[in-house]
């Protein structure tokens, strides 16, 4: 895996919500509801921040 094209980058606003989010991957695998505003650049998955974003790229079953 090349992790340079892996990064977090901030939700891009698509028109009406000035700070919009989604609900992380990891963190709705597991039963929990827990919006982020950050998502993998390459990937284009929501993640939160370093503690998601590391389990959903290091592991198979995160």
């Amino acid at each position: 895996m090349n992790w340079k094209q892996h990064r977090l980058q901030k939700i891009q606003s698509s028109g009406t919500k000035k700070f919009p989010q989604r609900s992380c991957r990891v963190c709705k695998v597991h039963g929990k509801r827990k919006d982020t505003c950050y998502m993998c650049e390459y990937c284009r998955i929501p993640l939160c921040r370093i503690k998601c974003f590391e389990c959903y790229h290091t592991k198979e079953q995160y």
